[in-house]
């Protein structure tokens, strides 16, 4: 077995850096990796060439963030997924590759992918999801270190007065099946109360489904979210469940409901007035039980002026609205987020 690649002295990380492993069995892609952030002071990169190396890297490198590449010999990135989930529950993996499979990117997903990446990567955007990462853990594990005070609910921490009032809402809405509509900056925490909705909701033992709708390419995102039919393209050689059929009783978050192209957007219309849809290629109409959180960072009244959302879909998300503030605007709060986080 190979050895893991040293890292290079200009990558050297100050201790606060968050150690980030990427596997792949072409070298290029390693080492574009390695060179995008290079000078990225805030990630301390590591190199695998094969799930087994990268197996043998965690015994001693303590990834926290971990990006593999889909496609491998021996042992595939699905595989990977699986044994770092086992071994470390605390490791967030992204799966990389170049094949645009609706079948592979729910296989992810379900298999506890934090998102979905393709190739060429677009290094800007995936130290975007760094970054996102980064800034969920470190909140969850802030609201681990406060469980015994009272700045805590659920997942989310805050004391200040806006974040009191965010957690009635979420207590008053938790016990309904309203559509909800949470907005607010990036890294203010939308996720969390998402699934703090659904964690006090009576559907709270059935499924709770999170999908990034930005990850998932125009092609993509309906086989995703609806499924598939043997045959319904190429590559498509058995039916495929999508999310909506994965939280049925439960609960799914649509993430960046904004970036959902408009002929999805139809499709998605129809589930929200008839509670049903029907499956890439078929034509039986399945009905499913699934409440559904939608969360954007976007102004979606400025996207409906620019013809790229629809209005009839906005007021059918738009039945509650949940606001996520961000820290700027909650200065109490500050001193809760200005604690180092363990590395």
């Amino acid at each position: 077995m190979e050895k893991v690649l040293k890292q290079r002295g200009s990558n050297v990380a100050k201790p606060s850096a968050v150690p980030v492993l990427y596997v792949d069995d072409e070298r290029s892609y390693g080492s574009l990796f390695r060179r995008a952030l290079a000078d990225n002071e805030r990630f301390r990169v590591r190199i695998a060439t094969s799930a087994h190396e990268a197996l043998e890297a965690l015994e001693s490198f303590p990834a926290r963030i971990v990006l593999t590449d889909l496609l491998m010999p021996r042992m595939d990135g699905i595989a990977l997924l699986s044994e770092i989930r086992s071994r470390y529950p605390n490791i967030f993996v992204l799966l990389v590759t170049g094949v645009d499979s609706a079948t592979k990117a729910v296989e992810a997903m379900k298999a506890g992918a934090y998102d979905y990446i393709l190739k060429p990567l677009d290094m800007d955007m995936v130290v975007r999801q760094l970054e996102k990462i980064t800034q969920h853990q470190h909140l969850l594990q802030q609201a681990n270190e406060l469980d015994r005070q009272t700045f805590r609910f659920e997942n989310l921490i805050g004391r200040d007065q806006a974040m009191f009032a965010l957690y009635d809402k979420i207590r008053q809405v938790s016990s309904t099946d309203s559509t909800v509509l949470i907005t607010g900056e990036s890294g203010t925490g939308k996720e969390l109360i998402a699934e703090a909705i659904h964690t006090r909701s009576p559907r709270k033992d059935k499924p709770f489904v999170r999908v990034n709708c930005a990850a998932l390419t125009e092609t993509l995102i309906n086989s995703a979210l609806f499924g598939h039919e043997k045959g319904a393209f190429t590559g498509a050689s058995s039916r495929k469940t999508g999310f909506f059929e994965e939280a049925h009783g439960g609960t799914i978050l649509l993430d960046e409901i904004g970036d959902i192209p408009i002929s999805t957007q139809v499709a998605l219309l129809r589930v929200l007035e008839m509670g049903s849809f029907q499956r890439v290629g078929g034509t039986r109409t399945i009905a499913v039980n699934t409440r559904i959180i939608c969360a954007t960072n976007q102004d979606l009244t400025q996207a409906i002026q620019a013809k790229k959302f629809r209005e009839d879909l906005f007021y059918r998300i738009n039945v509650i609205s949940l606001h996520t503030p961000p820290l700027r605007e909650r200065t109490t709060d500050i001193p809760l987020h200005s604690q180092p986080s363990c590395e």
